[in-house]
């Protein structure tokens, strides 16, 4: 949570995870960011943060 701290407006942050973090977008939400999520090749989840 401290690197989405330091994004501004415009800047994200790009999670790169092997299983899609459901508990993570309630928390996310609660704190006022966007993401998306999408599901890669290799069959891993890549999760773009950014402020809302």
């Amino acid at each position: 949570m401290a690197a989405l701290d330091a994004i501004d407006t415009g800047e994200s942050v790009l999670l790169l995870l092997p299983r899609e973090p459901h508990p993570l977008f309630q928390v996310l939400d609660r704190q006022g960011f966007l993401h998306r999520t999408q599901r890669t090749p290799e069959g891993g989840y890549e999760i773009r943060i950014w402020r809302a």
